[in-house]
């Protein structure tokens, strides 16, 4: 197995975009196997103006069973103009 390092963003610009890779590993707690955070040929895609902060603790949403996550992305649609929001 690989010596775990730090997540690594390697930034690359061309024309209108900004690409960035993530290179970060994880250690799947169902079959003990290291995977890709991100999998190969995976792409994420975001606005200039996308804003977050990755804090640490209990989700406090019912939803999610109040309990320790990793994650928690939520969805929902706001109508008029009809648009799809995602928190992660």
């Amino acid at each position: 197995m690989r010596k775990p390092v730090p997540a690594r963003f390697t930034k690359v610009s061309g024309g209108n975009f900004e690409l960035w890779l993530y290179n970060d590993w994880y250690i799947d707690p169902v079959d003990n196997v290291e995977k890709p955070m991100i999998p190969d040929g995976a792409v994420i895609m975001s606005g200039d103006d996308l804003m977050g902060t990755r804090a640490f603790g209990a989700i406090l949403d019912p939803a999610f069973n109040y309990g320790p996550m990793a994650y928690a992305p939520k969805t929902w649609i706001q109508e008029d103009p009809a648009q799809r929001f995602l928190m992660m």
